[in-house]
């Protein structure tokens, strides 16, 4: 399947992550691993070392025309298996393919947002301004105070270290926070800010391709993914850690278990570094978020306290599994903030993804 896609110029470097959900640099000739950051990690990551391949990355766009075409390939001994060679092929800028004896790095067209930055969109339109799908092809638009995002790959999202769109064979089905390998890190934000004095945001994920350590509780896969809020205006470009902000809430969804943790699947709220907000401890969930199934998360605030829901269902439960007392705009010292979402590996390790995601704020209809 081939679909169109916007694409300009950006430099290969991890700050032009931005909006690269798919590779298509046929002339790209490599350069470091989106991972090799010295940033702080994204949540409670633990401790250890392993390896495994990883899935879809992020990458960068450097054509203005649409261009499918196969690039190398690498014989495997009979081995007929991509896993290890997808970070080979999305430097090249492509994803990888198994096709029988041979690995092969092919392109994927993909429509949508991908290649127009924020400065572009906003030297067409001014401060704030984003790129928002429209149909098969995209355009520069100020942002309101709502979205709903269905297809991620395709919705002008910034992407930063690890995180990149995620694949089911060919098709995108949503954007991974991290990769399925030892010590990832990524960030996935929308690209503009939004109210803060009410709002309920909304996504679905995915926790896949779980393997490496375990921890405490004998439990494998690492760490889960965390909604972050920040109140930075000029925080828009680079790998975003935990302690590269002055001030953030963070509602994680957490799958290993630490000595402070009493749970290898508890949601809780972090509020700058602390390990947990002050007004209420993690709280475990019964079941796993690495089930293998779609999970659902609410997170409602009415301008004095966060509500965090979480289901193994679409429908909304009716009473809240964690609150938070906190006052958002005093907290981040602005009356908007970047949204988006945040995770890591480390000896263990899965393939977090977020596969739709809604915003709603106090001014939107």
């Amino acid at each position: 399947m081939s679909m169109s896609v916007s694409r300009s110029r950006l430099a290969p470097t991890a700050a032009s992550l931005l909006l690269g959900c798919a590779s298509l640099n046929p002339d790209y000739d490599g350069g470091a691993e989106t991972g090799e950051s010295d940033a702080a990690e994204i949540g409670d990551a633990d401790e250890g070392t392993g390896s495994t391949g990883g899935s879809g990355t992020a990458g960068t766009t450097d054509s203005t025309d649409s261009t499918t075409a196969d690039t190398s390939e690498t014989d495997t001994g009979g081995a007929g298996i991509c896993r290890g060679s997808e970070r080979f092929c999305d430097e090249v800028g492509a994803y990888c393919d198994e096709q029988g004896d041979l690995v092969r790095c092919e392109f994927l067209e993909v429509s949508g947002c991908i290649g127009h930055t924020i400065t572009d969109c906003e030297t067409q339109l001014g401060p704030g301004a984003i790129c928002q799908v429209e149909g098969e092809g995209a355009a520069c638009a100020q942002p309101g105070t709502s979205f709903s995002l269905t297809e991620l790959c395709a919705s002008g999202l910034e992407l930063f270290g690890d995180a990149g769109c995620y694949y089911a064979g060919q098709a995108p089905i949503g954007v991974t926070v991290t990769q399925p390998l030892e010590d990832t890190r990524g960030g996935v934000f929308y690209p503009a800010p939004m109210p803060l004095a009410k709002f309920s945001t909304s996504f679905s994920f995915e926790l896949r391709d779980v393997g490496g350590g375990t921890d405490a509780n004998g439990i494998s896969g690492a760490d889960g993914l965390s909604l972050i809020i920040h109140g930075d205006p000029g925080y828009t470009t680079g790998f975003l850690g935990y302690t590269m902000l002055d001030s953030y809430v963070a509602v994680e969804f957490d799958t290993w278990k630490n000595n402070n943790d009493d749970s290898s699947n508890h949601v809780g709220v972090m509020l700058n570094g602390s390990s947990h907000g002050p007004s209420q401890p993690e709280v475990a969930i019964p079941g796993s978020f690495e089930d293998g199934s779609v999970w659902y998360a609410w997170v409602d605030y009415d301008g004095a306290a966060l509500r965090v829901y979480v289901s193994s269902g679409p429908d909304k439960p009716g009473a809240p599994v964690h609150s938070q007392a906190v006052d958002l705009s005093a907290h981040l010292g602005a009356s908007s903030g970047r949204f988006g979402f945040g995770g890591s590996t480390g000896s263990g390790w899965e393939s977090s993804i977020v596969r739709s995601w809604t915003y709603v704020g106090q001014d939107a209809p």
